[in-house]
């Protein structure tokens, strides 16, 4: 069965030449995403009230490292170092790191005096706080779907002034918190302007989407491409997306074979990238429709959190995980935010010999999430 994909993943390449893509491109997206997450547990720490000043900023950036080192290891399986280190994935790689490390550096060495007014409480609950929160939480959303450097910073420090000034519960902590995240915003602004000139110049300007090949099979074998074609219909109106079949070529993005009495489909479907890729994998698995390759790629990988009872539940439930994950794919590396004892993330190098079947048996297990999928 495998040649039938393979052979059909072939054809695709030469009618289209954004087709396939390497397979480092999968893991280098990883502190991409990892700074997503650290901007939504920084909204959370504000908006539950917390000061600024005591995020652990140093230890979320050491496990920013090892994330960045543990994904270089992986795509370091298919791909040589000169192809990883002059790619475009590892020069943003490379911006984000840069960044992300002087922000939270200086957070973090500016925290250490300003600690010293937890002495009047760890909470501040105020309207500048939740302002900020706010923010930051935007911010969070916002770079689900569109590449940070995108983001208006310069145009949220108004509505940040405009909250102190008209704030009736200003606090010592607000005033700090007014000129550090001004400062910030102006900084993030200033290098967005490099970030977004090596995107659209230096960096690759392919489309942004991702292809892969499914599989169909039904017992109604002379409506079989009707029926799907109606599915991934279905699945574009629910999610308000344009999803549809390769335009490149038409005739050569589906493929019917017979297998005794029983036909099975397939089809080559043009994804969207980011937040909007994973729930479509999503809806593709609970219709029934197999992903056999990912980018022209049989690897790929994906990103669950594990929530558990106390850190003991935690250490078992990590132990049953590493035992039931398939021979074909392996857990990469796994990481946690400092914040939340009992939750820990993972990384995951998933074959797609049985990609379905995993997502699902995971998704099944108590306190497991898929949170990401990793595409190219």
């Amino acid at each position: 069965m495998n040649s039938y994909v393979d052979n059909f993943s072939k054809r695709l390449e030469v009618v289209n030449s954004n087709y396939k893509k390497d397979m480092f491109q999968s893991y280098l997206t990883a502190i991409e995403w990892r700074n997503v997450e650290m901007a939504e547990e920084y909204a959370m720490h504000l908006k539950e009230g917390n000061k600024f000043y005591n995020f652990p900023y140093f230890r979320q950036l050491i496990e920013f490292y090892k994330i960045f080192g543990n994904s270089y290891i992986a795509a370091r399986n298919y791909n040589s170092h000169f192809d990883i280190m002059m790619s475009g994935h590892m020069l943003m790689n490379i911006f984000i790191l840069s960044s992300v490390t002087m922000e939270y550096a200086l957070k973090g060495l500016f925290s250490i005096p300003l600690s010293l007014l937890s002495l009047f409480g760890n909470s501040n609950k105020t309207d500048l706080q939740e302002k900020v929160a706010e923010i930051f939480n935007e911010y969070e959303k916002f770079i689900h779907h569109t590449p940070f450097y995108k983001f208006p910073y310069f145009a949220k420090i108004i509505p940040i002034w405009k909250s102190f000034l008209h704030s009736e519960n200003k606090s010592i902590t607000d005033i700090v918190m007014l000129f550090s995240i001004t400062l910030e915003f102006i900084v993030r602004g200033m290098l967005s302007f490099p970030a977004d000139y090596m995107s659209n110049s230096i960096l690759d300007s392919a489309p942004e989407v991702t292809n892969i090949i499914v599989e169909m099979e039904s017992e109604n074998n002379e409506q079989l491409e009707e029926e799907f074609k109606l599915k991934v219909k279905g699945i574009s109106d629910k999610l308000c997306l344009k999803l549809n079949i390769a335009e490149i070529n038409l005739q050569e993005q589906i493929f019917i074979r017979q297998e005794g009495e029983k036909k099975i489909l397939y089809a080559n479907l043009v994804l969207p990238r980011y937040e909007e890729f994973k729930q479509v994998i999503d809806e593709l698995i609970q219709n029934n429709i197999k992903l056999k390759k990912i980018a022209g790629q049989d690897n790929v990988q994906v990103r669950f959190s594990l929530e558990a009872k106390d850190e003991t539940d935690l250490k078992v439930r990590m132990n049953n995980l590493s035992q039931n994950v398939p021979q074909t794919s392996q857990i990469l590396y796994s990481y946690t935010n400092s914040i939340d004892r009992n939750k820990i993330m993972m990384a995951l190098n998933l074959n797609m010999d049985k990609f379905n079947e995993t997502i699902k048996d995971l998704n099944s297990k108590d306190g497991f999430n898929l949170k990401l999928v990793h595409d190219f």
